[in-house]
């Protein structure tokens, strides 16, 4: 399987955020300058009648915003896909998310509230090898994602719904404050899309191909036990690699198996008197006590 690499996506989505924010900052400032121009008419006016010419700024810049924001979907539901499924091939891992959900997840109402975060914590946490790296941007990228949207659905409505100069006055108010929800949104965005970059091609290799967990697994046993580092070794065998580096020995797996220690049958049969292979035999020994008294016993004496 041929992986398509992640850092040219991800630098042409942060271009396109950075662009965003650019957009974000200067809809503050005209919405700002059109809260100044309607305090100044008459409140008891007609509202359909009252004109900034600033609004014609702030339309021409939302336009702008909502061609750069429509192409930003596209893209990052994109990156979302190729990096989930680059990092289910190069971690071997079994992920929660399948590439397909990842994105899906965005599209399914009520769900689209928390499961498109639990996508990204996963990457986050995959990218970083299950390392102990602190997730709170994720969760600080969630809650101005959250906000923009209520804020935006709010400034929206208020819009629609006023019906004097003072109502639409708040309304540019609550759409500034949007604005201002969404610039941070761009910032924090793109902080985490550069950390998870930067995790990403620190510990996986996109020209070594998926991992082969078959491959991994035989790897484990065909090693000698003193060749992996304590990080690299499988739990179950760190253990007893400390012990053997206490004798200075370097055993294979299978050296273990053939070891002097090991009993077979002869060991057995000189041990205890007796074949291993044949339950019914007797004590090679008259002298033989197996320490139970019965009345045979009894008797034979």
């Amino acid at each position: 399987m041929n992986l398509k690499p992640i850092a040219g996506l991800t630098k042409a989505l942060c271009v396109i955020v950075g662009l965003l924010f650019i957009l974000d900052i200067l809809e503050i400032f005209a919405g700002l300058v059109q809260y100044y121009g309607y305090s100044q008419l008459d409140p008891s006016g007609d509202l359909w009648d009252a004109f900034v010419p600033v609004e014609i700024v702030d339309g021409i810049i939302g336009l702008g915003f909502i061609f750069l924001y429509l192409i930003s979907i596209v893209v990052f539901l994109t990156w979302i896909h190729r990096t989930n499924k680059n990092l289910r091939a190069l971690s071997g891992e079994e992920m929660e998310y399948t590439p397909g959900w990842a994105v899906g997840w965005y599209f399914v109402p009520i769900a689209n509230i928390f499961k498109p975060f639990k996508v990204m914590q996963e990457i986050w946490t995959i990218a970083h090898r299950r390392q102990e790296e602190s997730d709170a941007i994720v969760n600080i990228w969630w809650t101005f994602w959250i906000l923009g949207n209520v804020l935006s659905r709010i400034s929206t409505k208020m819009a629609f719904n006023a019906e004097d100069i003072p109502a639409y006055m708040n309304a540019i108010l609550a759409d500034v404050a949007c604005d201002v929800a969404s610039a941070a949104l761009d910032v924090v965005f793109i902080m985490m899309l550069l950390q998870i970059a930067r995790a990403y091609a620190k510990n996986y290799d996109e020209q070594a191909g998926p991992v082969d967990m078959n491959e991994s697994a035989n790897l484990a046993y065909s090693t000698p036990v003193s060749e992996f580092t304590q990080e690299e070794m499988p739990i179950e065998h760190q253990d007893y690699n400390a012990s053997i580096d206490e004798q200075g020995g370097d055993l294979h797996h299978d050296e273990l198996l053939d070891s002097d220690d090991v009993y077979d049958e002869s060991d057995m049969d000189a041990e205890f008197g007796m074949p291993l292979d044949d339950p019914h035999s007797t004590p090679a020994t008259d002298d033989y006590d197996d320490g139970f008294d019965t009345p045979e016993d009894d008797e034979y004496r």
